[in-house]
């Protein structure tokens, strides 16, 4: 039974977000405000973001061995002009794949 009464004052345009966001869950705002604070109690914010910041750093360094990767290929091409080789193996896998369509529509 809820037997204690919490006031608190907000703007008409929270007034107005808060209704449409427990109208799309079909909740009443009280149940929906009530639902809200208990959710924000239980995901502790100060984890998450802090869970969060662990996984941007880590999606960083992946970003970074990517980046030094394709710098490594670049290079790699760039001074033993494997261009030539590689717009060869493009042109023939385009051949192939014009010649795979063919078949496939007969």
């Amino acid at each position: 039974m809820k037997d204690v009464v919490i006031r608190t004052r907000i703007t008409k345009k929270q007034c107005i977000l808060f209704t449409e966001a427990a109208t799309q869950l079909e909740m009443n705002l009280s149940k929906w405000i009530r639902e809200t604070l208990i959710s924000s109690i239980k995901t502790k914010p100060v984890e998450t973001q802090k869970a969060l910041l662990i996984e941007i750093r880590l999606l960083q360094r992946e970003l970074n061995l990517i980046g030094n990767n394709i710098n490594q290929i670049a290079r790699y091409a760039n001074t033993n002009r494997e261009f030539r080789s590689i717009e060869c193996a493009l042109d023939s896998l385009q051949r192939l794949a014009s010649n795979v369509r063919v078949l496939n529509d007969n």
